[in-house]
Order: C-alpha cells, then structure tokens, then sequence
C-alpha cells in the first residue's frame, strides 16, 4: 500500500468529495488532473479508493449517509492532526 507524503496539499480537502461525486463538473476536472500530478493527493486518493473498492466487494454499492458522514469526519481530523504537526 503507498503511503501519503508527510507534505499536506492545500487541495487535499477536496479529496473526499472528489472521490464521492459532490463537486462541480469543473472542480471535478481539476482536480482530477491535480491528483495525477500531486503526490500527497494522489496517494490519498488511491487509499481512499481501496477502501471504498473494498465496501462495494462487500456487497455495499453506495455506503450509508451515516458511514460517509462518519468517515468524512474522520478524514477531516486526521488531515487537521497532520497539519499541526
């Protein structure tokens, strides 16, 4: 599995709902092209891409509002703890 730089992207933020469908046609393109040419992001992203492969094998084709709520959440404060640092 690849692990995520130590450098935090400014971007980064726009990963999740990148990868969930929620941005603009022209956001959605843009930062498709900044997550194959960003390193952090891309290594983000790919991760973030196993692990919705990994739900939807499990049988789950969309995950729950609640779990992507949660997850969401979850991303936002590992992506805040890793800019304190």
């Amino acid at each position: 599995m690849t692990r995520a730089p130590r450098t935090r992207c400014a971007k980064a933020d726009d990963i999740w709902p990148y990868l969930d469908g929620e941005l603009t046609p022209a956001r959605t393109r843009s930062m498709a092209a900044h997550i194959a040419t960003c390193a952090h992001c891309g290594a983000v992203a790919e991760r973030l891409c196993g692990l919705l492969e990994e739900c939807r094998s499990a049988g789950c084709r969309t995950l729950p509002p609640a779990v992507r709520a949660r997850a969401r959440a979850r991303v936002k404060t590992l992506l805040a703890a890793r800019r304190a640092r």
